[in-house]
C-alpha cells in the first residue's frame, strides 16, 4: 500500500539515532514495547532530535525543511503522503518522524488515567468497577469504565457514518473509514496497538501507529474528517447510555 512508503521513509530517517549511545538499540526498543526498561528523560530525547537534524549523510533535513534540498533529491512523493496543504507538509513530516525519537520517554502518570478517574493497570481498573459511585450522566469517565464499547460497536458506528459495510471500505486506498475505526478502538474501546493490528489484519502494530499518526495529520486540514471524528466518538459513547 502507498501509505507504507511513509512508514518506510520514517524508518530510514530514524536509523542514525537507533544506537546504544542514544538508548534506541534494538534490545531497548523491544523492552519499552513490552513495558520494561528505564524511562528516558526529555533532555535525552532533545539530544536525539539534535543528532537527527545534524546527521551529515541523511536526507532528513531536506525533507523536513531544515536544509536546502539538493537538485537530485525528490521529496514530493513522500511528502505528498502526509496530505494537507503543500506548504505545511515538511513541518508535518518533521513532527511525524521525530515522534519516533521520543520512544521510551517518561510520561506523566496523569496521562494514563482511565476514564479520568482511576490510575492503574487494566486488571486493577476491572476490580474497581463494582465499587465506582456517581452519576453516569454527569461523569462520563464512570460510564466509560463501567462498560467500554467493543471493537464491533466501533466498526458499526463507522459503517453508519459512511453508509457502507466494513468489508467494502476496509482495504480501500486513502479511505478514512478504517483509520477512524482504529482511532475509536484506541480512544474509546481502550484497545492496545497489537489488538488493533489483529482486528484489521495489518500484521504489525507499528502499521497501526502509522495509520493513527496519518489520521491525526490529515484531520488538521480536512474539515469533514475533523467533524466526523468527534461525531463518531460521541455516537459510540452516547449509544451506550
Amino acid at each position: 500500500a502507498e501509505r507504507w512508503g511513509l512508514e518506510l521513509s520514517r524508518y530510514v530517517h530514524l536509523n542514525p539515532i537507533r544506537t546504544g549511545r542514544q538508548g534506541l538499540d534494538k534490545k531497548r526498543r523491544g523492552g519499552w514495547r513490552r513495558g520494561v526498561g528505564r524511562a528516558v528523560k526529555g533532555q535525552a530525547v532533545a539530544g536525539r532530535k539534535e543528532q537527527l537534524r545534524a546527521y551529515r549523510w541523511s536526507s532528513y533535513p531536506a525533507y523536513a525543511g531544515l536544509a536546502d534540498r539538493p537538485e537530485w533529491l525528490s521529496c514530493d512523493r513522500v511528502l505528498g503522503l502526509m496530505g494537507g496543504p503543500k506548504r505545511e507538509r515538511r513541518k508535518a513530516y518533521q513532527c511525524y518522524v521525530e515522534e519516533g525519537a521520543q520512544e521510551g520517554m517518561e510520561t506523566s502518570p496523569w496521562e494514563q488515567l482511565k476514564g479520568h478517574v482511576v490510575l492503574g493497570e487494566e486488571s486493577f481498573v476491572n476490580q474497581l468497577q463494582d465499587f465506582l459511585k456517581g452519576d453516569e450522566r454527569e461523569q462520563a469517565g464512570l460510564r466509560q469504565l463501567r462498560s467500554r464499547p467493543s471493537w464491533e460497536e466501533a466498526v458499526r458506528v463507522v459503517e453508519q457514518l459512511k453508509g457502507e459495510k466494513w468489508e467494502a471500505f476496509r482495504d480501500r486506498r486513502q479511505d478514512w473509514g478504517r483509520d477512524v475505526a482504529l482511532w475509536l478502538g484506541q480512544q474509546v474501546c481502550g484497545m492496545k496497538l497489537k489488538e488493533l493490528s489483529e482486528a484489521v489484519g495489518l500484521g504489525h502494530y507499528g502499521s497501526v501507529a502509522t495509520a493513527l499518526t496519518y489520521l491525526k495529520q490529515r484531520s488538521l486540514h480536512d474539515r469533514k474528517l475533523a467533524r466526523l471524528m468527534p461525531q463518531a466518538k460521541n455516537r459510540l459513547t452516547n449509544d451506550r447510555m
